[in-house]
This record gives C-alpha cells, sequence and structure tokens, in this order.
C-alpha cells in the first residue's frame, strides 16, 4: 500500500493527465463512434501533437477515418500528417518494438 502522501500525489498528477489524454475513435459499420486508443496531447512551440502507439494510427494507412472530440457535439477528424515507426523486418506491427505514432 502507498504512503497517503503519494497517493494524494498520484491523484492530483492523474487529475492533471486527465486534461491531456485525448481518445481516438473511429465509425463502426452503423456509423456509431468508438474508442481504438487514446493519445497524449503535447504541444512544443504553440504547436500541437497527438502522441499515441503506431497501431493505434495505422487505420490512416487504408485511408479510414480517424478522429477525436473537443467537446461532445464537435470532433476533428485525424486527416494530418502522421508518423509512424518503421516495421521492420517483416512488415508485421506486431514486432515493433517500439510501435509510436505522431500526428
Amino acid at each position: 500500500m502507498l504512503e497517503p502522501k503519494t497517493n494524494e500525489l498520484l491523484g492530483r498528477l492523474v487529475t492533471l493527465l486527465t486534461h491531456h489524454v485525448i481518445p481516438i475513435c473511429e465509425d463502426d459499420d452503423q456509423g456509431r463512434p468508438y474508442v481504438t486508443g487514446s493519445s497524449l496531447l503535447i504541444t512544443i512551440d504553440d504547436e500541437y501533437f497527438l502522441v499515441t502507439a503506431a497501431h493505434v494510427l495505422d487505420p490512416l494507412k487504408e485511408n479510414r477515418k480517424l478522429f477525436f472530440y473537443f467537446d461532445k457535439k464537435t470532433k476533428c477528424n485525424l486527416d494530418i500528417c502522421a508518423v509512424f515507426t518503421t516495421i521492420v523486418p517483416n512488415d508485421i506491427r506486431q514486432a515493433d518494438k517500439l510501435d509510436v505514432g505522431v500526428a
């Protein structure tokens, strides 16, 4: 069991991070959104990036639509440039030891 002070600090950290964790969604075959993964929103020099596992963004390679919500009614499509780790040597994502993607 963690010490009370550690629990308090972890609780504050969780609260802080939940403002920066962004669910990544895709529509199912009925047009209903479902969460396919999560990402961390970061900013560098006034530029914003979503950092996630590369396999979460892999559907973009197949021209599938991924998005996240700004609020309950406003969604933002991830039709922007995404960068993935290179899959070597056998082109199988499960063999990718880094599995990092940035959009």
